[in-house]
């Protein structure tokens, strides 16, 4: 017999001192005591705790106003004679049922066990993850959908239908499209209609266009098949995917950004490190290390540029000492690591030609 996640939005409402309303009803599972988060949706009441709820939830249903300084002056939250404070959601946001669902992910006796859950379910909550903000929730649906849609909707289109409809990431949607523009099998005109109604909108044309250009680029490649990366890249080009919905990964991939300013034989360069944006204690923290080379020298390459410096020290007497002696020192204050062996060739320079001097 198979287990089902327990919704129910119906039941006898315990004895308790939360007031009453012959319009509501609590919900038999999920009105826990002991909660400080009221919430109603038709005439079902939930009693959960706001700790387990994401600060953007409460922000969804702040009219639009930053949120109190303290949790007990957001929406909903407050003691049982603070029923007026519930926050409504509207059924076109959720059922009793699907509210239920995320309630179970948060409340689940069995911890470690979710096969209670149909896809379904999980098509629910990972809509309702998205929407209120519950990010690990939202990859564990995510987790779960993929595997099991394969199984369970084995019509590509359907399948591709379903994952936009919800919204799923597009790292997973561009796999289907791939999977559709390169299949032996042409698109029927119903296929054809069922793109163009999607919420990403018509994509009947596009896909045409992303068959095509595969079918092209395999017949100039000999009809041998392409490898993966130019088959993505020729089928999201011609479905427009990427600009569409950039990748949220791909503004955290740039680590380094760099400036440069040429002025009166001067350079000067900025690197900020992959931290530049990361946030510690509150307060963004930022690592920048500048290096500035007079003389109109290239910045480019520090090793190489080092050890011309300690040669040019040791050619040209005292101007060469002075000229890599500063560098050499600049550097190391600006943070730039330079290599053991330039450092002790510097270093055996210096003295040879102090010794020099001597004699």
């Amino acid at each position: 017999m198979t287990t089902r996640i327990n919704t129910t939005s119906t039941g006898t409402p315990q004895a308790t001192g939360f007031p009453q309303s012959p319009q509501t009803a609590r919900h038999p599972l999920y009105y826990r005591e002991g909660g400080d988060l009221f919430i109603l949706i038709s005439h079902i009441i939930f009693r959960l705790h706001s700790a387990d709820f994401p600060r953007s939830f409460f922000e969804a249903f702040n009219d639009n106003q930053p949120l109190g300084p303290t949790i007990d002056t957001w929406p909903g939250v407050g003691g049982c004679s603070e029923f007026k404070k519930a926050i409504i959601i509207p059924l076109t946001d959720a059922t009793p049922e699907q509210f239920a669902k995320i309630a179970w992910v948060l409340h689940n006796p069995l911890y470690d066990d979710w096969s209670a859950a149909t896809l379904e379910d999980w098509f629910d909550i990972v809509r309702l993850a998205d929407k209120w903000g519950f990010t690990n929730i939202k990859a564990m649906a995510l987790r779960r959908i993929h595997p099991r849609a394969q199984g369970e909707i084995p019509d590509l289109l359907e399948r591709l239908c379903k994952y936009e409809s919800y919204k799923l990431p597009d790292d997973i949607i561009q796999e289907l499209y791939i999977e559709l523009c390169t299949r032996d099998e042409g698109l029927s005109d119903d296929e054809l209609d069922r793109l163009d109604n999607l919420p990403r909108g018509k994509m009947g044309r596009q896909v045409q266009r992303g068959r095509e250009a595969f079918y092209k680029a395999r017949a100039e490649n000999g009809g041998r098949d392409l490898v993966d990366s130019r088959k993505k890249a020729i089928i999201v080009g011609a479905l427009g995917l990427a600009s569409r919905q950039p990748s949220t990964t791909s503004a955290g991939s740039q680590s380094t950004s760099s400036t440069a300013s040429n002025s009166s034989g001067s350079t000067t360069t900025t690197n900020t490190s992959p931290t530049a944006n990361a946030t510690q204690n509150g307060k963004p923290s930022r690592e920048t290390s500048s290096t500035t080379q007079t003389g109109g020298g290239s910045t480019s390459d520090l090793k190489e540029s080092a050890s011309n410096n300690a040669q040019g020290g040791n050619r040209g007497g005292n101007g060469g000492q002075g000229r890599g002696g500063s560098t050499l020192a600049t550097r190391n204050q600006s943070g730039v690591k330079l290599p053991m062996s330039t450092i002790i060739s510097g270093i055996i320079s210096l003295n040879l030609i102090y010794f020099w001097k001597l004699l």
